[in-house]
């Protein structure tokens, strides 16, 4: 039987599947139905087990509190992360370095408002950032960036940054960043090519680099759910100490090593 209090809130730390859902943001999920929605969730879901079933403002919420650390909210197929992110922090249930994994995505969104293929078995998360000093504004991009960079490094995938939000292995896009400043809230929005990529005739005519997976391109056989839970938790650290022991000024020689280069220029493919 679901434990139950009408004026509970989520604990600090655990894993929550939204099983209630709402219909213009995200669809509900279980431990059943997301072992059923991609072979990668099926694992993350077997592995979390046992799932409690909670009731949250009257809401159903199945929790695992295995290898998290702070909120970690697994919704289904949904708008976006951002959005439901966004959601729960008007609520007041997400705080600093809490989190929401989408399982796919039907309105995804990268820089300058572009879509985003989002189907399952890839990451789709957004992290609660916490308040950054002022002259750190305009590089929180570039510094999550690099704490990312340097998380997938630790994974042993030779990651570079494509300033300014992407980030390629061998010449190929797997991953994105989009920071959002919204109502006193910066998030940011990850997106991980894990295990598929869009085809090249979605992506950007003449400016985009070519899409890749970590699976394909590394051999990498890491979980949706697992890899994100390690991400937390790295960049939280990274971040962390950077913002401790660096001025915003040091940004572009401590983010240099990390730029992707070709032709000789940062960032950029060369024309030649």
């Amino acid at each position: 039987m679901p434990s139950h209090d009408d004026d509970f809130c989520l604990p600090a730390s655990g894993i929550f599947l939204w099983g209630n859902g709402r219909a213009d943001l995200a669809d509900p999920v279980t431990p059943q139905t997301l072992a059923g929605l991609h072979p990668l969730w099926a694992e993350d879901a077997l592995e979390r087990a046992p799932w409690q079933e909670l009731l949250s403002a009257g809401e159903p919420w199945w929790f695992s509190k295995r290898r998290a650390g702070g909120r970690v909210v697994v919704c289904g197929p949904c708008v976006s992360s951002l959005d439901v992110a966004r959601f729960f922090a008007g609520q007041g249930r997400l705080e600093a370095w809490d989190s929401v994994l989408a399982v796919s995505q039907r309105a995804g969104r990268g820089q300058l408002g572009r879509s985003w293929e989002s189907p399952p078995g890839n990451v789709y998360g957004t992290l609660v950032l916490p308040p950054a000093p002022k002259e750190w504004d305009s590089q929180l991009s570039l510094l999550v960036g690099f704490c990312l960079a340097r998380f997938l490094r630790s994974k042993n995938i030779p990651a570079f940054i494509k300033w300014p939000n992407d980030l390629l292995v061998e010449g190929k896009k797997v991953a994105g960043i989009l920071i959002e400043e919204r109502d006193g809230r910066c998030m940011a929005g990850i997106g991980i090519n894990l295990a598929g990529h869009p085809p090249q005739a979605a992506l950007r005519g003449g400016h985009a680099a070519p899409a890749g997976n970590l699976r394909r391109l590394t051999g990498f056989t890491g979980t949706p759910l697992g890899m994100w839970c390690d991400l937390v938790e790295f960049v939280r650290s990274c971040y962390e100490n950077i913002l401790a022991c660096e001025a915003a000024s040091t940004a572009a020689s401590l983010v240099s090593p990390l730029l992707w280069r070709q032709g000789g220029k940062i960032g950029e493919k060369s024309t030649g």
